[in-house]
């Protein structure tokens, strides 16, 4: 019965890492296309083509949580000071828009990736708790 349980759990971590390298490599070509495709974007839609990199780090905060989130966050920051740096100076991509643009994505994708965090933790401990019933039930 022992031999049975350890290779499902084998089989379930091998699952677990599956999920977590697709869900880096997405955020990877996520970041990846959303540097290269900013310059054009910016000049079919102007500075709200900048909210765009709100959608990457959304989704690296609901897909990683708050640590992964974090992460894209600062990458996305850094491709936008970058592009940022090579268009005309304006109020709209000035110092107060990028700490604006920085305080926004920091708000919404850390937050909703604290959320993530604290459902996976629920759920962990929900099936712990369920185990230890489940072995006391039948110790009884």
């Amino acid at each position: 019965m022992s031999g049975s349980s350890d290779s499902a759990a084998i089989q379930a971590r091998q699952r677990q890492r599956r999920d977590v390298v697709a869900r880096y490599c997405v955020l990877a070509a996520l970041l990846l296309s959303y540097g290269v495709a900013l310059p054009t974007l910016h000049g079919w839609l102007g500075n709200p083509a900048f909210l765009i990199g709100l959608f990457v780090c959304l989704v690296a905060g609901a897909g990683l949580g708050s640590r992964g989130a974090l992460a894209v966050i600062v990458c996305v920051v850094l491709i936008d000071r970058n592009f940022a740096l090579s268009i005309p100076m304006t109020p709209e991509t000035g110092r107060a828009a990028a700490v604006i643009s920085l305080l926004v994505k920091v708000l919404f994708a850390g937050g909703l990736g604290w959320v993530v965090d604290s459902r996976r933790r629920a759920r962990a401990l929900n099936a712990e708790l369920r185990r230890e019933i489940a072995a006391r039930e039948q110790s009884d």
